[in-house]
């Protein structure tokens, strides 16, 4: 095919499994007439001893991470977090609409409570129906795409076609889950191109409900129709006056830049810092522009840090922190229970809040922990003695300091701080660097100025004029 995901289905054998669960839940309905079920069922009212309206739950926690962020998006509520607080949100949200009921039944005695629009809403297990969306999953990879239901067979399986090749095949119901991407006209996306592979942003053009997604990209203009599993929501943003790097149009490499307007579908105004006699100023597309990175060897350990999911594995978590690689957070450090599924508590695109536990230098790897209490490992940094704290620099300071390393994008300065300040390569000299190891050298003194302090980073120039 020319869309590309997960390789050819087709005539892979499948195992269907009956599923219990579902089968429990409708002997429930059946014999239980005040459950409010449609299908999908979330909380349900009971007779109990203790008043009218009062609500029975059911346990969330058996619920998966994306349902879960599914109803607290219905509900309006904050959907970022751990999967034990998304459930202590849900349950308080419940414990609110409670207290609604027994007011107006206080009101009005002999008139029947009805079910809040949060109990109307199908936001326990999925309700499938022949001719929906749906995800299926596959269990070569153990991983989830697109299908949709052909016939609903009555004995917790449905029928199925995998869209990514139309191949036909059979799926229980424990191995589907909601189809929960709904792209509308002008959402600003990240859809794969079919000639290269990779990703690109994009504006959605269509969107039939079909599990195709007619995009145009916004480099050139050009549409196609990309498959919904291969279109996500570009979550990348840039605030007027933030530091960035941006991809230089002559050579492709990225040099620091700060954001001047957000122009919006996806474009920025950009400054570059030394424009080297080129036009200050360059129009970028957000595909261009990345936050400035460092090097691990600038982490401490113990260090906390906000990140972005990138990718979940079995073993762990991937997490941009801001450094050229992502860190691991391992599966035995995301919770302080012991967990089977990672899926369960993180999710790609999640904001998550993380503590430096291993730094590798030679390995070039990071090691990261989602409880603090699990802190430990290898690879740690010497403690520094802080003589500038962040908190009391400001732009223009100026400093004298060591060299801790020399990388290809410029110099890692220790100028008392809690951590090393970056000298980018356009900073090191007035004129221009091809190679920073040139113009200093590990254990160097230095003569730096501060030319910014931006989210617990440290930028230095050892060139007074380009602050």
């Amino acid at each position: 095919m020319a869309i590309g995901a997960p390789g050819n289905l087709g005539g892979r054998r499948r195992s269907r499994i009956l599923l219990g669960k579902v089968l429990a839940v409708a002997v429930w309905a059946t014999v239980t007439p005040s459950l409010n079920f449609a299908g999908a069922v979330s909380r349900w009212q009971v007779a109990c001893p203790f008043g009218r309206g009062r609500m029975a739950l059911e346990a969330y926690s058996d619920m998966k991470v994306g349902e879960l962020k599914a109803l607290l998006k219905e509900r309006g509520l904050k959907v970022g977090g751990l999967k034990a607080e998304l459930v202590a949100r849900l349950e308080e949200s419940d414990g609110d609409v409670v207290d609604v009921e027994e007011d107006d039944e206080v009101e009005e005695e002999e008139a029947p409570s009805p079910p809040p629009k949060a109990a109307q809403k199908k936001t326990g297990p999925a309700e499938y129906k022949a001719g929906q969306l749906a995800l299926a999953k596959f269990h070569d990879d153990g991983r989830y795409y697109s299908v949709k239901l052909k016939k609903d067979n009555g004995d917790g399986s449905f029928d199925i076609v995998w869209l990514e090749d139309e191949a036909e095949d059979t799926a229980n119901l424990e191995d589907l889950k909601p189809q929960l991407k709904d792209f509308k006209k002008g959402d600003l996306v990240l859809a794969k191109c079919a000639e290269d592979g990779r990703r690109y942003t994009a504006l959605v053009q269509e969107n039939k409900g079909e599990g195709y997604v007619t995009v145009q990209y916004i480099e050139d203009e050009s549409e196609e129709e990309v498959l919904i599993d291969n279109v996500v929501k570009q979550m990348k943003k840039f605030k007027k006056g933030q530091k960035v790097e941006a991809k230089f149009p002559d050579d492709g490499e990225f040099y620091a830049a700060t954001v001047k307007d957000d122009l919006g579908k996806g474009k920025y105004l950009i400054e570059w810092e030394d424009p080297d006699g080129s036009d200050p100023e360059s129009e970028m597309l957000v595909d261009d522009i990345q936050r400035p990175r460092v090097n691990i060897d600038t982490f401490e350990i113990g260090q906390k840090l906000i990140g972005e999911v990138r990718r979940v594995v079995p073993f762990g978590a991937f997490v941009d922190v801001g450094a050229y690689t992502d860190g691991l957070v391992h599966v035995s450090k995301i919770s302080n229970e012991r967990i089977e599924n990672p899926e369960d508590y993180v999710s790609e695109e999640d904001e998550i809040t993380v503590w430096v536990n291993s730094i590798d230098t030679e390995q070039n790897r990071l090691g990261l922990t989602m409880v603090e209490s699990k802190l430990g490992g290898r690879g740690g940094m010497r403690s520094r003695e802080v003589t500038h704290p962040f908190a009391d620099l400001q732009v223009g300071d100026e400093l004298e300091g060591i060299v801790e390393g020399v990388r290809d994008f410029g110099a890692f300065v220790d100028v008392g701080s809690e951590r090393s300040g970056l000298v980018h390569i356009s900073r090191i000299s007035d004129g221009f660097v091809d190679n920073p190891h040139d113009f200093a050298a590990e254990g160097q003194k230095v003569t730096v100025w501060v030319s910014s302090v931006d989210d617990g980073r440290l930028g230095l120039t050892m060139v007074k004029s380009r602050l």
